[in-house]
Protein backbone atom coordinates (compact mmCIF):
# COMPACT_ATOMS: atom_id res chain seq x y z
CA UNK A 1 0.00 0.00 0.00
CA UNK A 2 1.42 3.38 -1.00
CA UNK A 3 2.00 6.15 1.47
CA UNK A 4 -1.14 8.21 2.24
CA UNK A 5 -1.01 11.82 1.10
CA UNK A 6 -4.11 13.41 2.60
CA UNK A 7 -5.32 14.87 5.90
CA UNK A 8 -8.97 14.40 6.76
CA UNK A 9 -10.63 17.62 7.95
CA UNK A 10 -13.90 16.87 9.75
CA UNK A 11 -16.18 19.88 10.17
CA UNK A 12 -18.78 19.58 12.91
CA UNK A 13 -19.80 23.20 13.43
CA UNK A 14 -18.96 25.14 16.57
CA UNK A 15 -17.68 28.70 16.83
CA UNK A 16 -14.84 27.86 14.46
CA UNK A 17 -17.49 27.58 11.72
CA UNK A 18 -19.65 30.47 12.89
CA UNK A 19 -20.38 33.86 11.43
CA UNK A 20 -21.10 36.94 13.50
CA UNK A 21 -23.55 39.62 12.46
CA UNK A 22 -24.97 42.41 14.62
CA UNK A 23 -23.61 40.81 17.76
CA UNK A 24 -25.14 37.39 17.08
CA UNK A 25 -23.17 34.25 16.23
CA UNK A 26 -24.83 31.69 14.01
CA UNK A 27 -24.07 28.83 11.66
CA UNK A 28 -25.72 26.46 9.25
CA UNK A 29 -24.45 23.44 7.37
CA UNK A 30 -23.93 25.70 4.35
CA UNK A 31 -21.78 28.04 6.43
CA UNK A 32 -19.61 25.14 7.53
CA UNK A 33 -18.66 24.15 3.99
CA UNK A 34 -18.95 27.48 2.14
CA UNK A 35 -15.94 29.81 1.85
CA UNK A 36 -15.64 33.20 3.44
CA UNK A 37 -15.12 35.25 0.29
CA UNK A 38 -13.30 32.64 -1.79
CA UNK A 39 -15.73 30.56 -3.90
CA UNK A 40 -13.32 27.74 -4.70
CA UNK A 41 -12.36 27.01 -1.09
CA UNK A 42 -14.40 24.94 1.35
CA UNK A 43 -13.78 26.64 4.71
CA UNK A 44 -12.07 29.79 6.04
CA UNK A 45 -9.41 27.56 7.61
CA UNK A 46 -8.40 26.36 4.16
CA UNK A 47 -8.64 29.88 2.72
CA UNK A 48 -6.15 31.08 5.31
CA UNK A 49 -3.92 28.03 4.99
CA UNK A 50 -3.64 28.57 1.24
CA UNK A 51 -2.98 32.30 1.63
CA UNK A 52 -0.37 31.44 4.25
CA UNK A 53 1.56 29.44 1.66
CA UNK A 54 0.30 25.98 2.64
CA UNK A 55 -0.91 23.21 0.36
CA UNK A 56 -4.66 23.23 0.97
CA UNK A 57 -5.14 20.49 -1.63
CA UNK A 58 -3.85 17.88 0.80
CA UNK A 59 -7.06 18.17 2.83
CA UNK A 60 -10.22 16.18 2.22
CA UNK A 61 -13.18 17.86 3.92
CA UNK A 62 -16.27 16.11 5.27
CA UNK A 63 -19.15 17.55 7.30
CA UNK A 64 -21.12 14.78 9.05
CA UNK A 65 -23.23 17.37 10.91
CA UNK A 66 -23.14 21.05 11.76
CA UNK A 67 -24.19 22.09 15.27
CA UNK A 68 -23.19 24.37 18.09
CA UNK A 69 -21.49 21.91 20.38
CA UNK A 70 -23.78 22.48 23.37
CA UNK A 71 -26.28 20.43 21.35
CA UNK A 72 -23.94 17.45 21.08
CA UNK A 73 -25.73 14.12 21.54
CA UNK A 74 -24.91 10.43 21.37
CA UNK A 75 -26.35 10.40 17.87
CA UNK A 76 -23.81 13.03 16.78
CA UNK A 77 -20.93 11.13 18.36
CA UNK A 78 -22.02 7.96 16.59
CA UNK A 79 -22.12 9.83 13.29
CA UNK A 80 -18.70 11.33 13.89
CA UNK A 81 -17.00 8.02 14.66
CA UNK A 82 -18.79 6.32 11.80
CA UNK A 83 -17.64 9.01 9.36
CA UNK A 84 -14.03 8.90 10.55
CA UNK A 85 -13.98 5.08 10.41
CA UNK A 86 -15.38 4.97 6.88
CA UNK A 87 -12.89 7.57 5.68
CA UNK A 88 -9.89 5.88 7.30
CA UNK A 89 -10.81 2.64 5.55
CA UNK A 90 -9.89 4.38 2.29
CA UNK A 91 -6.25 4.28 3.42
CA UNK A 92 -5.41 7.68 1.97
CA UNK A 93 -4.94 9.68 5.18
CA UNK A 94 -1.99 10.23 7.48
CA UNK A 95 -3.90 12.36 9.96
CA UNK A 96 -7.33 13.60 11.05
CA UNK A 97 -8.33 17.07 12.25
CA UNK A 98 -11.76 17.57 13.81
CA UNK A 99 -13.02 21.17 13.86
CA UNK A 100 -15.22 21.31 16.95
CA UNK A 101 -17.02 23.69 19.29
CA UNK A 102 -15.41 24.39 22.66
CA UNK A 103 -18.35 23.66 24.96
CA UNK A 104 -18.23 19.87 24.66
CA UNK A 105 -14.80 19.54 23.06
CA UNK A 106 -13.30 17.50 25.89
CA UNK A 107 -16.12 14.96 25.78
CA UNK A 108 -15.45 14.32 22.10
CA UNK A 109 -11.69 14.39 22.55
CA UNK A 110 -11.90 11.73 25.27
CA UNK A 111 -14.17 9.52 23.16
CA UNK A 112 -11.81 9.79 20.18
CA UNK A 113 -8.89 8.76 22.37
CA UNK A 114 -10.75 5.63 23.46
CA UNK A 115 -11.73 5.07 19.83
CA UNK A 116 -8.10 5.33 18.71
CA UNK A 117 -6.86 2.95 21.38
CA UNK A 118 -9.66 0.41 21.05
CA UNK A 119 -9.35 0.13 17.27
CA UNK A 120 -5.59 0.77 17.04
CA UNK A 121 -6.04 3.79 14.79
CA UNK A 122 -2.69 4.21 13.00
CA UNK A 123 -2.94 7.98 12.45
CA UNK A 124 -3.11 10.94 14.85
CA UNK A 125 -6.44 12.64 15.54
CA UNK A 126 -6.11 16.34 16.37
CA UNK A 127 -8.68 19.04 17.14
CA UNK A 128 -9.15 22.63 16.01
CA UNK A 129 -11.41 25.08 17.80
CA UNK A 130 -12.00 28.81 18.26
CA UNK A 131 -13.44 31.15 20.85
CA UNK A 132 -14.56 33.71 18.29
CA UNK A 133 -15.78 33.49 14.68
CA UNK A 134 -13.38 34.27 11.88
CA UNK A 135 -13.18 37.86 10.66
CA UNK A 136 -10.59 39.50 8.40
CA UNK A 137 -8.45 42.32 9.73
CA UNK A 138 -10.03 45.81 9.75
CA UNK A 139 -7.96 46.70 6.67
CA UNK A 140 -9.36 43.69 4.79
CA UNK A 141 -6.21 41.55 4.97
CA UNK A 142 -6.48 37.89 6.04
CA UNK A 143 -6.85 37.39 9.78
CA UNK A 144 -3.98 34.98 10.37
CA UNK A 145 -4.01 35.88 14.07
CA UNK A 146 -7.49 34.32 14.47
CA UNK A 147 -7.27 31.77 17.28
CA UNK A 148 -9.12 29.19 15.17
CA UNK A 149 -6.51 29.34 12.43
CA UNK A 150 -3.60 29.22 14.87
CA UNK A 151 -5.13 26.14 16.50
CA UNK A 152 -5.73 24.52 13.10
CA UNK A 153 -2.18 25.25 11.95
CA UNK A 154 -0.77 23.77 15.17
CA UNK A 155 -2.84 20.61 14.57
CA UNK A 156 -1.45 20.33 11.02
CA UNK A 157 2.11 20.77 12.28
CA UNK A 158 1.58 18.10 14.96
CA UNK A 159 0.41 15.64 12.30
CA UNK A 160 3.29 16.50 9.99
CA UNK A 161 5.80 15.90 12.80
CA UNK A 162 4.68 12.30 13.34
CA UNK A 163 4.09 11.49 9.66
CA UNK A 164 7.61 10.04 9.10
CA UNK A 165 7.04 7.50 11.87
CA UNK A 166 3.89 6.22 10.14
CA UNK A 167 5.68 5.29 6.92
CA UNK A 168 8.28 2.55 6.47
CA UNK A 169 11.68 3.05 4.88
CA UNK A 170 10.29 1.90 1.54
CA UNK A 171 7.59 4.57 1.62
CA UNK A 172 4.87 2.00 2.21
CA UNK A 173 2.65 2.08 5.26
CA UNK A 174 1.69 -1.23 6.89
CA UNK A 175 -1.91 -2.30 6.30
CA UNK A 176 -4.09 -0.54 8.88
CA UNK A 177 -6.77 -2.37 10.85
CA UNK A 178 -10.19 -2.91 9.28
CA UNK A 179 -12.55 -0.34 10.76
CA UNK A 180 -15.69 -1.62 9.06
CA UNK A 181 -16.88 -3.20 12.30
CA UNK A 182 -17.07 0.21 13.98
CA UNK A 183 -18.41 2.22 11.06
CA UNK A 184 -22.01 1.47 12.02
CA UNK A 185 -21.73 3.55 15.18
CA UNK A 186 -21.34 2.92 18.88
CA UNK A 187 -22.71 -0.14 20.64
CA UNK A 188 -26.30 0.17 21.77
CA UNK A 189 -26.94 1.29 25.32
CA UNK A 190 -27.68 -1.57 27.71
CA UNK A 191 -31.33 -2.33 28.35
CA UNK A 192 -32.94 -2.49 31.74
CA UNK A 193 -31.55 0.80 33.01
CA UNK A 194 -32.60 2.08 36.38
CA UNK A 195 -35.82 4.05 36.57
CA UNK A 196 -37.13 5.99 39.55
CA UNK A 197 -34.26 4.56 41.58
CA UNK A 198 -35.26 0.93 40.96
CA UNK A 199 -32.60 -1.18 39.20
CA UNK A 200 -33.85 -3.07 36.17
CA UNK A 201 -37.09 -1.15 35.82
CA UNK A 202 -36.44 -0.86 32.09
CA UNK A 203 -37.03 2.87 31.77
CA UNK A 204 -34.51 5.38 30.37
CA UNK A 205 -31.68 6.69 32.59
CA UNK A 206 -33.18 10.20 32.31
CA UNK A 207 -36.20 8.97 34.27
CA UNK A 208 -34.01 8.37 37.33
CA UNK A 209 -35.23 10.59 40.14
CA UNK A 210 -32.59 13.18 41.14
CA UNK A 211 -30.98 12.50 44.53
CA UNK A 212 -32.41 14.47 47.44
CA UNK A 213 -29.04 16.07 48.22
CA UNK A 214 -29.23 18.16 45.04
CA UNK A 215 -32.31 20.09 46.20
CA UNK A 216 -31.73 23.65 47.36
CA UNK A 217 -35.23 24.29 48.59
CA UNK A 218 -38.76 23.12 47.96
CA UNK A 219 -38.86 24.69 44.51
CA UNK A 220 -35.29 25.11 43.10
CA UNK A 221 -33.14 22.48 41.43
CA UNK A 222 -29.61 22.80 40.00
CA UNK A 223 -29.00 20.89 36.77
CA UNK A 224 -25.60 20.60 35.09
CA UNK A 225 -25.78 20.66 31.27
CA UNK A 226 -24.27 17.55 29.69
CA UNK A 227 -24.06 15.90 26.25
CA UNK A 228 -27.09 13.73 25.63
CA UNK A 229 -29.27 15.65 28.07
CA UNK A 230 -32.91 15.47 27.06
CA UNK A 231 -36.16 17.08 28.09
CA UNK A 232 -37.68 14.00 29.66
CA UNK A 233 -36.02 14.62 33.02
CA UNK A 234 -38.58 14.35 35.81
CA UNK A 235 -38.48 16.17 39.11
CA UNK A 236 -40.34 16.21 42.38
CA UNK A 237 -43.68 18.04 42.15
CA UNK A 238 -42.35 20.74 44.45
CA UNK A 239 -39.81 21.93 41.87
CA UNK A 240 -40.84 25.15 40.12
CA UNK A 241 -37.51 26.64 39.03
CA UNK A 242 -34.45 25.03 37.44
CA UNK A 243 -31.00 26.62 37.51
CA UNK A 244 -29.03 25.09 34.64
CA UNK A 245 -25.26 25.35 34.91
CA UNK A 246 -24.42 25.95 31.28
CA UNK A 247 -21.20 25.46 29.39
CA UNK A 248 -18.43 28.04 29.54
CA UNK A 249 -20.03 30.19 26.81
CA UNK A 250 -23.30 30.25 28.79
CA UNK A 251 -25.02 27.87 26.40
CA UNK A 252 -27.10 24.77 27.04
CA UNK A 253 -28.77 22.11 24.87
CA UNK A 254 -31.60 23.91 23.11
CA UNK A 255 -34.29 21.25 22.65
CA UNK A 256 -34.03 19.79 26.19
CA UNK A 257 -34.16 23.24 27.78
CA UNK A 258 -37.16 24.19 25.64
CA UNK A 259 -38.94 21.09 26.91
CA UNK A 260 -38.10 21.93 30.50
CA UNK A 261 -39.18 25.54 29.99
CA UNK A 262 -42.70 24.33 29.20
CA UNK A 263 -43.04 23.16 32.79
CA UNK A 264 -40.53 25.15 34.84
CA UNK A 265 -39.00 28.59 35.03
CA UNK A 266 -35.50 28.00 33.65
CA UNK A 267 -32.26 29.90 34.17
CA UNK A 268 -28.96 29.21 32.42
CA UNK A 269 -25.85 30.47 34.21
CA UNK A 270 -22.13 30.68 33.53
CA UNK A 271 -19.25 32.41 35.37
CA UNK A 272 -17.91 33.85 32.10
CA UNK A 273 -19.60 36.92 30.60
CA UNK A 274 -20.16 36.96 26.85
CA UNK A 275 -19.89 39.73 24.28
CA UNK A 276 -21.83 38.16 21.42
CA UNK A 277 -24.85 35.91 21.83
CA UNK A 278 -25.41 32.74 19.83
CA UNK A 279 -28.64 32.43 17.90
CA UNK A 280 -29.53 29.44 20.07
CA UNK A 281 -29.51 31.72 23.11
CA UNK A 282 -31.95 34.05 21.40
CA UNK A 283 -34.23 31.08 20.73
CA UNK A 284 -34.24 30.14 24.41
CA UNK A 285 -34.83 33.74 25.51
CA UNK A 286 -37.92 33.92 23.28
CA UNK A 287 -39.32 31.04 25.33
CA UNK A 288 -38.70 32.73 28.67
CA UNK A 289 -35.30 31.26 29.58
CA UNK A 290 -33.15 33.74 31.54
CA UNK A 291 -29.36 33.87 31.09
CA UNK A 292 -27.15 34.77 34.05
CA UNK A 293 -23.44 35.44 33.53
CA UNK A 294 -20.44 36.76 35.39
CA UNK A 295 -20.74 34.86 38.65
CA UNK A 296 -20.75 31.31 40.00
CA UNK A 297 -23.61 28.84 40.17
CA UNK A 298 -23.79 28.94 43.95
CA UNK A 299 -24.13 32.74 43.94
CA UNK A 300 -27.01 32.54 41.47
CA UNK A 301 -28.59 29.77 43.52
CA UNK A 302 -28.46 31.98 46.60
CA UNK A 303 -30.02 34.81 44.58
CA UNK A 304 -32.93 32.60 43.60
CA UNK A 305 -33.34 31.58 47.21
CA UNK A 306 -33.30 35.21 48.31
CA UNK A 307 -30.18 34.73 50.42
CA UNK A 308 -28.15 37.50 48.76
Amino acid sequence: MKAPKKILLVLTGGTISCRSENGVRFLSRADAIRPYGTPEASHPLLDLYRLDGGDADKFVTVCPYCILSENLSLRHLEKLLSTVACELNKNIYYGVIIAHGTDTLEFTRSLCRFFSEAYHIPVPIEFAYAYAPYAPNPDGTPGFAWDGYRCFKAAVEAIERVRPTLIGADGIRPQPPDLSRCSDGLPSAPTGCCAAGKPGAGDSPSALRPPQSTYLSDDVFILKAFPGMDGSLRFDNRIKRILIEGYHSCTAPVDPVLELAKKYKCYVCSPEPFSDKYDTMLTLEKHGVVFLTGSTTDIYAQMLLGLV
